[in-house]
């Protein structure tokens, strides 16, 4: 389990890395979006599938990066499909009702969870001084349930879950960034938080 220090030391990277990747958002739509302070736990297997259970049944518009290296697991652009259509316009210049919008979806939605996704955890594995390499991008259309939750992982399996949403003021576009750690990953995250130091975390 992460110690208090340890917790807050891993909030702080994540919101820095989720921060700089929301200003490149802001720059190319030019709104306002907000940022909440990221939650993390240590989950099992089993909690994880009932936390992404709670989104239901609702189809998302989702990013997915796999990511390997230093650790192991996947981050996540997960948006509604309302606050999808949103900011495929507000990025293209379209109007959300324009057929344009749905053709362009996938590949924009891409382009937009590659930079927001390669920010968060390029910023979180400079600090902590490893390398990553990166798959491409995914893009999907459906359930929470199904992307979030590794198909064989076991019950018992510890993983490390840190979820921020992000919004405009006006509420067009709610979004969340989620990155998961793989079972595997846990103990070497938190033995590389241990040896962080202060000029790592400024950078």
């Amino acid at each position: 389990m992460l110690e208090p220090v340890q917790l807050d030391v891993l909030t702080e990277l994540i919101n820095i890395g989720i921060g700089r990747a929301t200003s490149m958002l802001n720059q190319m739509v030019q709104l306002d979006i907000r940022l909440d302070v990221p939650s993390i736990r240590i989950l099992t297997a089993q909690e994880l599938r009932q936390e992404a259970d709670a989104y239901g049944d609702d189809i998302f518009s989702i990013v997915r990066l796999g990511f390997e290296g230093c650790f192991h697991g996947t981050a996540q652009l997960v948006l509604p499909a309302t606050s999808a259509t949103h900011l495929v316009a507000a990025v293209t210049g379209e109007e959300p009702d324009s057929p344009d919008v749905s053709a362009l979806r996938g590949a924009t939605l891409n382009e937009i969870g590659n930079i927001l996704l390669n920010g968060v955890m390029g910023s979180l594995v400079n600090s902590l001084q490893g390398h990553l390499d990166f798959a491409l991008p995914e893009y999907l259309e459906d359930t929470a349930p199904r992307t979030l939750v590794p198909g064989t992982s076991q019950n018992d399996e510890m993983v490390l879950f840190a979820r921020a949403r992000f919004a405009t003021e006006d509420g067009r576009i709610d979004g969340q960034l989620i990155v998961l750690f793989e079972a595997e990953s846990t103990q070497t995250l938190i033995d590389s938080i241990d040896n962080i130091t202060p000029d790592s975390m400024a950078g």
